[in-house]
């Protein structure tokens, strides 16, 4: 299939490619092809941002991280030996690199790393009008990002690659190297301690 003719899925989908058309692409990238370098990175990248920004205090830096990933790709490329699907591989390189770099900026968990944006959706123009509406508005918000900054990273990147990014059970289990169970285990921890989070803090927000 020629490249020109190929189509990648939206960027939300946890599979990058079709399993023919990807494999093409690893095939052109082992042999340093730049189209599907370029391929590649226009379908993952904003994927591997929002993940990297768990762990980095800024964009700037989470863009680092992604490009420092790639490098460690194009590197470990020939090395590849499809045993798991590419974006597995591909998480699992860009998961390692951010918690390095997470590390060394001693980062807690961003907001906006959830792809959650900071402007008030369109049809919420009514609490514009009611301050106090805003005022919870914002405290429940931040409780949110609390609970998530302050979940287990394993916890925290089931939580993301699940709910976030629509992956399979499976692939996450692959791309965190956890099992089945151990996988069901985490995803049910964390959202049960968001939504404890959030139901405690609503209780604690009525006015007396």
């Amino acid at each position: 299939m020629p490249f020109k003719d190929y189509q990648p899925a939206p960027a939300a989908s946890s599979t990058a490619t079709n399993p023919e058309g990807e494999a093409e692409l690893i095939e052109a990238l082992r042999r340093r092809d730049d189209n599907a370098y370029r391929i590649l990175v226009r379908h993952y990248n904003p994927l591997m941002l929002r993940l990297a920004r768990q762990h980095v205090p800024n964009k700037a830096i989470a863009e680092e991280v992604v490009q420092d990933s790639w490098v460690a790709v194009l590197r470990g490329i020939d090395a590849f030996q499809g045993r798991c699907q590419f974006a597995t591989w591909l998480m699992r390189i860009l998961l390692n690199t951010a918690r390095k770099r997470g590390v060394r900026e001693h980062t807690p968990v961003r907001w906006d790393a959830l792809a959650v944006s900071s402007t008030p959706a369109e049809p919420v123009q009514a609490a514009e009008l009611n301050p106090e509406a805003v005022v919870l508005a914002t405290e429940i918000r931040t409780m949110l990002e609390q609970a998530i900054r302050t979940l287990p990273e394993r916890q925290r990147a089931v939580l993301v690659l699940r709910d976030v990014d629509g992956w399979p059970a499976e692939e996450v289990c692959t791309a965190l190297d956890v099992s089945t169970g151990n996988q069901r285990v985490l995803l049910h921890r964390a959202r049960a301690a968001v939504r404890s989070t959030l139901h405690s803090g609503r209780h604690d927000l009525v006015p007396a």
